[in-house]
C-alpha cells in the first residue's frame, strides 16, 4: 500500500510539473511552435494570422482594395507549387526570365564555352558535391 501511494504521488507531481511547464511555455512565447507550424503548413498559425491582420488594420496606411493584387482562393499558386516541388521556376517563368535577361540593356557578358575534353574526376566531384574530392 505504501509503495503504491509513493508511485501515485510521484506520478501526480511529475504530471503536474510537466503540465505547468507546458502552460508556462505556451503563454511565455511559442516562437518554435510558430516556426514549426509555418514550416509544416506554409503559413502562420491562426493566432499569428489574426495578430498580423489586427496590426495591418490598425496601421495608418491602408492599401486601396481596387489596387490590391488578385488572390486565389487557397492563396497558393501553381508557380509557388512548382517552385516548391522542383526548386526552380516553372518553364514559362524561366522562359520569361531568360527573355528579359537577353533583352535587358545591361546584360552580363556571356561566359566562354567550357572545354569538357579534359574534365577530370576531381572536377566532377567538385561540381556534384561542391567541395574537393577527399585525398586517398
Amino acid at each position: 500500500m505504501r509503495f503504491t501511494t509513493k508511485v501515485l504521488v510521484s506520478t501526480l507531481i511529475l504530471t503536474g510539473g510537466v503540465t505547468a511547464s507546458a502552460v508556462a511555455q505556451s503563454s511565455a512565447g511559442s516562437d518554435w511552435v510558430e516556426q514549426w507550424h509555418r514550416a509544416k503548413h506554409g503559413r502562420a498559425t491562426a493566432k499569428e494570422e489574426a495578430k498580423q491582420k489586427a496590426e495591418r488594420d490598425n496601421s495608418a496606411y491602408r492599401q486601396d482594395p481596387s489596387q490590391a493584387p488578385a488572390k486565389s482562393d487557397s492563396g497558393w499558386s501553381a508557380e509557388q507549387w512548382h517552385r516548391t516541388k522542383f526548386g526552380r521556376p516553372s518553364p514559362p517563368v524561366e522562359a520569361r526570365q531568360k527573355e528579359e535577361a537577353a533583352n535587358s540593356a545591361f546584360r552580363a557578358e556571356k561566359k566562354a564555352e567550357q572545354d569538357t575534353s579534359g574534365w577530370a574526376l576531381g572536377e566532377w566531384f567538385r561540381t556534384k558535391f561542391g567541395r574537393s574530392a577527399p585525398r586517398r
